[in-house]
């Protein structure tokens, strides 16, 4: 406020830091998407581990790869360094570090993504405002165009029923194999192509060839095989409404995406198939990518899992959901510099096939049902109705996948030849890495939620850091994908400490689903297309335990080299903090001795004073309450 009033000691204040170029964020270099140093050794490794993560480049990954995989992952996700990955969790005593991890390691991921797709051109942060989305509902005068988009966001019950990636996996699997995404996509076009053989039929194959068939053949095999069903669906007045479902922002539902007129475009050829002409040649293989990674189709087979009846996959209710979540990701796809980054992948067109080929590497079928499984955990959905468990888990992945960006504003100091000081406030954008917490700083029209926040992060998506001060440390969950905690600065007391972690050591977290997963990958086999494969992975752990008592496996599971919780803490070589390290984690031992008991920190100080670590440790089982569970007397069963 000083500097903005022209204060003498302020103006002194802002002389100085423009004299030390180096230590100011250059909003220029921003703008043209130079590469900024940190400045900062904690910053640079808490990039190098989530940009960088070994080669990785996480920068490429809209989500995080699931903890059982149906096949081999490809393109991106294929590193094998990213199977240890977690999401990182960052507490800092400083206010302003949330702010400067969430912008700078934010930066960097766009910046990374703009260059992948022409290193040797001029991108700009305009650039990126300036470019078109590509997956679009438009029209142009001679009716609407980018139908095949369609595609994208219609749940196909036939895809859904034969074509589930698992299903076909599983002969592999049974061999403790993983199916190759090429040999998937072979058995995959098989069943389509037998499919496909009454449709072809009689037509033209000579002319021009006609792209609808990209999009109107998924449709077209659901009326065929369930008239009633689907035909009562498309026949619904509301059906443009129903299909993009209620929780959608409101930007991406408005008249100018000419969404209804794709909609009446899809009644029209439905209703007449003879305007099709020539078929594409590769229709099968298309549908064949449409089948395993079409993000709508995924969401339905998801959902049937969930509510667990495969005839629910022509229910009207849990369609429009599964619709509702081909919208969302198709939100997600529409991103400027997501659009470069895959195009940066693979430049041929169209980009609407490019986005199936990316949601097929990355197993997006098994990052759903691990998502919605642990989504119907956490809204307390065990025995809703079917529609409603639909209805709750499309609205919880739509709000954790199109969070808004955040736009966190920094000052540029300026300085004139007359030697006056001003201040150009420059907006910035975060979505890698994310602040929770409201900063009353900032305009309330770019703060984001907490919760809204805390939902995208507790998803597979972005963000994949969460930086926050002690307003996240007490009461909240962040463990559903993430079981790292990175200490900026060292907790003072072990209090503190132990909360912090406490955060991701939860229910079901990401550290024990990988455990369960990597050790009882077998009982998958078990579970069948209208089955959540997750019940079986977590029975099976429960049948193997040792310890027969509650805690396990839900709340502990650790195997051999396997995932664990993780305590990063970034010290400066040299500094008093590294000497501190060890009498915390020694006090942090005589904490968890008196939790429960009154006054802890008095009793903490006491037997701290009174006893040697030596031996605290040798009387540690006479002095501790045991707070596991009651050993249980029945299991329960599927």
């Amino acid at each position: 406020d000083g500097l903005r009033r022209g204060s003498r000691s302020a103006k002194d204040l802002a002389c100085r830091l423009l004299a030390c170029d180096h230590s100011l964020l250059s909003t220029e270099a921003m703008e043209n998407y130079q590469a900024i140093d940190p400045a900062n050794s904690r910053l640079r490794v808490l990039a190098g581990e989530t940009l960088g993560c070994g080669g990785a480049e996480l920068w490429r990954l809209l989500w995080l790869p699931p903890s059982a995989s149906y096949y081999c992952l490809g393109g991106p996700f294929s590193h094998a360094g990213l199977a240890k990955f977690t999401k990182r969790l960052v507490f800092s005593s400083w206010k302003v570090v949330p702010k400067a991890i969430s912008v700078l390691l934010s930066y960097e991921a766009e910046r990374q993504m703009f260059m992948s797709f022409d290193a040797d051109s001029r991108n700009t942060a305009t650039d990126r405002d300036r470019r078109s989305r590509l997956l679009d509902f438009a029209r142009s005068p001679s009716g609407p165009t980018g139908m095949p988009v369609l595609g994208l966001v219609y749940p196909c019950s036939f895809f859904a029923t034969y074509c589930d990636p698992l299903e076909l996996a599983k002969p592999a699997l049974s061999e403790g194999n993983l199916l190759s995404l090429a040999d998937l996509l072979v058995k995959a076009r098989t069943i389509i192509e037998k499919a496909l053989r009454p449709l072809l039929r009689n037509r033209p194959e000579a002319g021009q060839v006609d792209a609808d068939w990209y999009w109107v053949t998924p449709i077209l095999l659901d009326l065929g095989k369930w008239p009633n069903e689907i035909g009562e669906w498309l026949g619904f007045d509301s059906l443009p409404d129903d299909w993009r479902g209620p929780y959608m922002p409101r930007r991406e539902g408005t008249e100018d995406t000419a969404w209804t007129d794709h909609v009446n475009r899809v009644l029209e050829l439905v209703g007449d198939p003879r305007q099709l002409g020539r078929p594409p040649g590769d229709l099968a293989e298309v549908m064949a990518l449409s089948a395993i990674g079409g993000p709508a189709t995924a969401a339905l087979r998801a959902l049937v899992r969930m509510c667990e009846g495969v005839n629910l996959s022509t229910n009207l209710e849990i369609r429009d959901a599964a619709g509702a979540i081909g919208w969302a990701l198709r939100y997600q796809f529409n991103l400027p510099e997501v659009i470069v980054m895959i195009r940066g992948m693979n430049r041929e067109e169209p980009y609407w096939r490019r986005v199936l080929e990316y949601c097929c590497d990355g197993c997006l079928q098994s990052v759903l049902d691990e998502y919605l499984h642990v989504q119907h955990d956490a809204l307390s959905l065990a025995g809703k109705a079917p529609e409603e468990t639909a209805k709750a888990l499309a609205a919880s992945l739509t709000e954790a996948v199109t969070i808004r960006v955040s736009q966190p504003r920094i000052d540029n100091i300026q300085a004139s030849d007359d030697g006056a000081i001003s201040l150009r406030s420059h907006t910035t954008r975060s979505r890698f890495a994310m602040r929770f917490g409201d900063d009353h700083a900032e305009l309330e029209s770019s703060r984001l939620r907490k919760e809204h926040v805390r939902a995208a992060f507790n998803s597979p998506f972005w963000p994949f850091v969460l930086a926050t001060t002690s307003i996240g440390q007490e009461g909240l969950d962040f463990h559903q994908y993430c079981h790292a905690v990175v200490h900026w600065n060292l907790p003072g007391n072990p209090v503190d400490l132990e909360q912090r972690e406490g955060r991701v050591h939860r229910y079901k977290g990401h550290a024990v689903r990988k455990n369960v997963a990597s050790r009882h990958a077998a009982a998958i086999l078990k579970s069948q297309l209208d089955e959540d494969p997750w019940r079986y992975l977590f029975q099976a752990a429960l049948d193997s335990r040792v310890i027969d008592h509650d805690l396990v496996p839900f709340w502990l599971y650790s195997i051999e080299d396997g995932a664990m919780i993780e305590r990063h803490l970034p010290m400066l070589p040299l500094s008093k903090e590294i000497s501190m390290v060890p009498d915390l984690k020694r006090s942090l031992a005589v904490y968890r001795m008196v939790f429960g008991q009154p006054r802890q920190d008095d009793l903490l100080e006491y037997l701290s004073q009174q006893f040697t670590p030596e031996q605290l440790a040798e009387h540690f089982e006479n002095l501790r309450i045991d707070l596991t569970p009651p050993v249980t007397t029945t299991r329960r069963g599927i």
